[in-house]
């Protein structure tokens, strides 16, 4: 079984690459930075330095991935940005940003990187938030993040119906607060009842043993608030 991480560079994408190797897989890692996982030294990494909110970078993913000759079974996209910023701040490079890279690089992402998934069957995991789940709790500053990471929710649900024909399954993880640059970023003074590690093992979980079981759904993965 093959598995492809991309934004993997840290964090909850860091240690689920660790939790698939592992596992025993091979891993196809992507960041903008490899720094961290070439340390890993493991014979079953292949590494591949890209940011995929730029297009060019996006292709030259994809070109990358071709030569490494997997076949995922099982891809998860940690990739994402956070900008938190008082409403009256925000503007129009802060949405065009946000939105380009929380939904717009993983839709193209998912679109391009489809040659490549098992032909057997294939789960697909987008990762969001809770701050994009409606009725949930909300907080100054994250106007643009939590719609941003609604409109990755809604998209993951149209993407099933997209792939419907195909043996392929995606679902969303709306995560809560972990203890990350991001959530330090996000929230510095609350302390996140979970570690990078423990949910990049529990999404590596996802990952490979639950895609049987779910399609199209918008999984809520939080016990605090935020």
């Amino acid at each position: 079984m093959d598995a492809l991480v991309i934004g993997a560079g840290k964090g909850i994408g860091f240690e689920t690459v660790k939790s698939l190797l592992g596992k025993g897989l091979k891993v196809c890692a992507v960041s903008r930075s490899v720094n961290s996982l070439l340390n890993l030294g493991h014979p079953n990494l292949h590494c591949i330095e890209a940011d995929i909110a730029d297009a060019e970078s996006r292709a030259s993913m994809v070109a990358c991935i071709a030569g490494t000759g997997l076949a995922f079974s099982t891809v998860i996209i940690t990739a994402g940005q956070l900008i938190k910023k008082p409403y009256e701040e925000l503007n129009q490079d802060d949405f065009t940003s946000l939105f380009i890279t929380n939904v717009y690089a993983v839709f193209d992402s998912i679109r391009l990187i489809k040659p490549f998934l098992s032909a057997n069957f294939a789960h697909i995991v987008t990762i969001g938030s809770m701050g994009g789940v409606g009725g949930t709790l909300k907080f100054p500053g994250m106007v643009f993040y939590s719609s941003s990471k609604s409109a990755l929710a809604c998209m993951t649900e149209c993407m099933a119906v997209e792939l419907e024909k195909e043996p392929i399954h995606i679902n969303c993880l709306a995560l809560g607060a972990v203890e990350t640059e991001m959530k330090q970023a996000a929230f510095p003074e609350f302390k996140a009842p979970h570690s990078a590690l423990e949910m990049g093992e529990w999404v590596a979980w996802f990952g490979l043993e639950a895609g049987k079981f779910f399609n199209g759904k918008v999984l809520p993965v939080s016990i605090s608030t935020p």
